[in-house]
């Protein structure tokens, strides 16, 4: 590590500790029934953490629960790129700008680390906290440029078509015989072995093996 990179870092830590921070110190919590309980007491130590994005936010919440006492240094808004942002120029009607979303806000079924994190931040009336407010989609669409969208049902097993009408089925099919065509030949072999592998494998192995 030169001098410059030791000196910058610093001068960044300075700077941020002089900002009044956007979430204010955020005591230890007990973990809550049903919860993963503390891993480590902390004896009363004291962290910052330097911005409020995801990363941050999700090290506030596993050192809470470890008994730290936190606090999160954020100069703009919390939640970084992840948060929902306000496209300008979008309002109507007396109502706020339509949200802009940086990435997308779906979660598949073999995620395992975001299902555990939200039934571990708790929300009013639901007994999985966050978790149970994500609802199930029957389908997705992606927009592919110089293409039409390619829609696709979400689930495989049972392989649902009922998010199809006559126009965005031959519009899809399109778009995915468009789509194979720009990958590379050894790396859409590569996908096609992965999904022969998934698709020839049981639910004992998908849910639980390597």
């Amino acid at each position: 590590m030169s001098r410059r990179t030791v000196l910058t870092a610093l001068g960044a830590l300075g700077a941020a500790a002089a900002l009044p921070p956007t979430a204010a110190a955020l005591p230890p919590t007990a973990a809550q029934p049903g919860r993963r309980a503390p891993a480590v007491h902390s004896g009363g130590r004291r962290v910052a953490i330097l911005g409020g994005g995801m990363a941050g936010l999700a090290a506030a919440h596993e050192l809470i629960e470890r008994g730290f006492e936190v606090t999160v240094f954020e100069p703009t808004a919390l939640g970084g790129k992840a948060r929902s942002i306000p496209s300008p120029g979008t309002a109507a009607g007396g109502r706020l700008d339509l949200p802009g979303e940086h990435g997308f806000r779906f979660f598949p079924g073999f995620y395992q680390h975001i299902p555990d994190t939200m039934r571990r931040i708790p929300f009013p009336g639901n007994p999985n906290g966050v978790f149970d407010n994500l609802v199930a989609g029957h389908g997705f669409r992606m927009a592919i440029p110089g293409a039409p969208d390619l829609t696709a049902p979400a689930s495989i097993a049972p392989l649902r078509f009922d998010v199809y009408d006559p126009l965005s089925l031959q519009e899809s099919l399109t778009a995915a015989f468009s789509l194979g065509g720009s990958i590379p030949p050894h790396e859409l072999a590569v996908f096609m072995r992965k999904l022969v592998m998934f698709l020839t494998s049981s639910l004992e192995r998908r849910n639980d093996g390597p």
